[in-house]
């Protein structure tokens, strides 16, 4: 009698793996999310730039060249990005999962949304900081 050792490495013939996890449309999927979160990076960037512009503009005596100011906002301009990469993560493993398309763009835009908004929140308080 042959039983099926479930700590066994699969083998390219595996049934247990699924075609799915390499068919045409979850690749699709895939890649239409990763052309969907590089344009939401730039919008995020931009609203972000804009915020501070706004700020430095209305506010008297604060420089982008003055080292106090610029070192914390080049450190938080990586963090806030780093923090955006979370979205794109999250929506990948929707996609590789099987998540339908219309799934995966309803959860990506949710993500960034909220996320958006945490970033602005940060932004503003930190910037008032100053």
């Amino acid at each position: 009698m042959s039983t099926i050792n479930p700590y066994q490495s699969p083998t390219e013939s595996d049934e247990r793996i699924g075609a799915a996890s390499h068919s045409p449309d979850r690749i699709k999927t895939i890649g239409e999310m990763v052309v969907l979160w590089e344009k939401l990076r730039v919008a995020y960037n931009a609203v972000l730039v804009l915020i501070v512009i706004a700020f430095i503009s209305f506010s008297s005596g604060i420089s982008l060249l003055d080292s106090a100011f610029f070192a914390p906002l080049v450190f938080l301009t990586i963090a806030a990005n780093l923090c955006f990469c979370a979205g794109p993560t999250v929506a990948a493993y929707l996609a590789w999962a099987g998540a339908t398309p219309s799934l995966v763009r309803g959860v990506s835009y949710l993500l960034f949304t909220v996320g958006l908004t945490v970033a602005c929140a940060v932004a503003v308080s930190v910037l008032l900081s100053f």
